[in-house]
């Protein structure tokens, strides 16, 4: 594989991102979208500090 196919593959996951923020964007989904992603990357990061036990 050329360097060059491996820059175009992640310039490609890169503007997949960004196409799917514009359509999130143009539907009026995006606060829903934003609110999720801040939920589960809180969850992600402090998820340790949560008592489990029962």
């Amino acid at each position: 594989m050329c360097p060059g196919a491996i820059d175009e593959g992640l310039r490609l996951r890169g503007e997949g991102r960004f196409l799917k923020l514009r359509a999130l964007i143009a539907n009026g989904d995006f606060p829903t979208y934003w609110r999720y992603r801040l939920d589960h990357e809180h969850h992600a990061r402090y998820q340790d500090d949560y008592d489990l036990s029962a």
